[in-house]
C-alpha cells in the first residue's frame, strides 16, 4: 500500500472527508497516473516543448498530437475533445491498447434512460425497432467508437432483407442515428457514422411496397359512423370526441386540449393552438399539455365550424352545463383529457356496429383532409387548416385523391 492510499484511508476513518470528496480524490489520483503514463509514451518523440494536451481557442476544444511513432496501424488516434479529462483518457486507451468504450447496446440503454419529455408512443416505437432489428445484430455488440460508416451500410443492407418498407427502414436508421448522436453529445465518440450513410433510391427497390390508398375512411364510412353516433340515446366524452374529430381537421392531441375559451360562438369558429401528449420522463409516463401544436406555434389555426360540429358542442355543453371558459370541452368523468387508447377502443366498437372497417384516430384526420381536397378547396387553405408546416405534406393527400380520380376516369373511358 502506497502512502497516498494510506493517507486516504486515514482521512476517511477520522471523518475528515466525505464520500463525495473521496470519489474526487480517487479521480484526481487516477488522472494523475494516466497523465504520467501518456507523457511517458509521447515525450521521447515530441518535437516541441508544447504541453501534450493543450486548449485550442479556435476549435474551443482540448487537443493532443500523437506522434507517428506511437500510432497503431489501422486505428485513428484521438485528436481533440471538449473535456481535458476525457482526452487524457482517450489517449491512454489508444497508446496502451486498453479500451473502456461502451458498445452500441450500452449507449442505447444510456440514451433511453436519459431521454426526457418524449412521448410514450415514440419510446414504444423506438424500443420495438431496436429490439427487432438492432439488438441481435453484430453492430449492437461492437464498441461504438469502432463502428464505421461501412458497418452502418452493412447493417442497413441486412435490415432490407427482412422485408421492411422504405419508411420503416428510415425509422430504423433514425433509431441508430439517435444512439450515435447521444454518444457524440456525451464525448464518447467524435463523429456520428450514420450521418455519412444515406438511404438511396436503389434501397427502395429492395424494400416492401406498400399501398396506403385504401387505408382511409371514405365519405360513406364517415357518414355511417356519424349516423350511428347521432342515434345514440346517451352520449359520452368519447362518442362526442369521435363526432367532433370527423367534423374538424385536427390531431387527436389537439382535440384533447380544446377548451371552451377556444370556441367563438358568434363567428362559429374554434381556435387550435395546444396539444396534450404523453411523455416519458424519469422512467414514468406522464400526460402533459403543451402550448403549441405538433408543428409549432406557426401552425396555430382558426377553423370554421359546420352545423354538425356546433350541434356536437351543444351536446358536450349539456354534459357539463356549469363549465368555465378554462375547462376542457371533452373531459373524462375525472375532469382530465380523454385517453387516446380509450378513444380508439371506443372507435373500434362503433365501427363494428356501424359496419365500417376500423382504422385509428389518425385516419380520421386523413379522411377530413381528403374530403377537402375532393371538394376542390385551395391547397394553401387545406395546408393551413391541417396544420402542416410543409406544403409537400399536404400534397401527399392530393396525390392520393388524384390517383383515385384518374382511376375512375380510366374505368369510364374503357367501360
Amino acid at each position: 500500500m502506497n502512502y497516498q492510499t494510506q493517507a486516504l484511508i486515514d482521512l476517511l476513518q477520522n471523518g475528515m472527508i466525505d464520500d463525495a470528496e473521496t470519489v474526487a480524490l480517487i479521480d484526481q489520483m487516477t488522472i494523475a497516473k494516466i497523465k504520467e503514463a501518456v507523457t511517458e509514451k509521447i515525450r521521447p518523440y515530441q518535437r516541441s516543448n508544447r504541453d501534450i494536451v493543450y486548449y485550442d481557442q479556435n476549435k474551443k476544444a482540448y487537443r493532443i498530437h500523437i506522434p507517428k511513432e506511437c500510432r497503431r496501424e489501422g486505428e485513428t488516434p484521438p485528436t481533440n475533445c471538449k473535456k481535458e479529462h476525457d482526452l487524457w483518457l482517450r489517449a491512454y486507451e489508444y497508446l496502451y491498447n486498453i479500451s473502456t468504450k461502451p458498445t452500441v447496446a450500452d449507449c442505447y440503454n444510456k440514451w433511453q434512460t436519459d431521454r426526457k419529455d418524449v412521448s410514450t408512443y415514440t419510446v414504444y416505437c423506438d424500443t420495438g425497432r431496436y429490439n427487432k432489428y438492432i439488438r441481435n445484430h453484430p453492430i449492437a455488440k461492437k464498441q461504438i467508437h469502432l463502428v464505421s460508416p461501412q458497418d452502418v451500410r452493412i447493417f442497413l443492407d441486412d435490415v432490407k432483407q427482412q422485408n421492411v418498407t422504405k419508411s420503416e427502414l428510415l425509422n430504423i436508421k433514425s433509431v441508430l442515428n439517435c444512439i450515435f448522436a447521444y454518444a457524440t453529445e456525451h464525448d464518447i465518440i467524435a463523429i456520428n457514422p450514420t450521418l455519412q450513410v444515406r438511404v438511396k433510391k436503389d434501397d427502395a427497390k429492395h424494400c416492401k411496397a406498400v399501398n396506403n390508398r385504401n387505408k382511409v375512411y371514405t365519405a360513406d364510412d364517415r357518414q355511417r359512423i356519424l349516423d350511428y353516433l347521432a342515434g345514440l340515446t346517451r352520449q359520452t366524452a368519447y362518442t362526442l370526441a369521435i363526432q367532433l374529430m370527423f367534423c374538424l381537421c385536427c390531431r387527436i392531441g389537439e382535440l384533447k386540449a380544446l377548451r371552451w375559451s377556444d370556441y367563438d360562438r358568434e363567428r362559429r369558429t374554434i381556435y387550435i393552438s395546444r396539444q396534450v401528449v404523453t411523455v416519458f420522463t424519469d422512467g414514468k409516463r406522464r400526460r402533459q399539455e403543451k402550448d403549441h401544436t405538433k408543428s409549432g406555434e406557426d401552425c396555430d389555426r382558426v377553423q370554421p365550424l359546420s352545423d354538425r360540429a356546433i350541434a356536437v358542442l351543444h351536446l358536450a355543453e349539456a354534459l357539463h352545463p356549469d363549465h368555465t371558459a378554462d375547462d376542457l370541452i371533452l373531459p373524462t368523468t375525472e375532469g382530465t383529457p380523454i385517453y387516446t387508447n380509450r378513444f380508439n377502443q371506443r372507435l373500434q366498437q362503433i365501427c363494428k356496429k356501424a359496419g365500417v372497417r376500423y382504422l385509428s384516430s389518425h385516419k380520421i384526420r386523413f379522411c377530413t383532409v381528403t374530403e377537402q381536397v375532393k371538394a376542390g378547396m385551395d391547397i394553401d387553405a387545406i395546408r393551413y387548416l391541417a396544420g402542416h408546416t410543409r406544403l409537400a405534406t399536404t400534397l401527399h393527400y392530393v396525390r392520393n385523391v388524384q390517383y383515385d380520380q384518374q382511376a375512375e376516369q380510366l374505368r369510364s373511358v374503357l367501360n
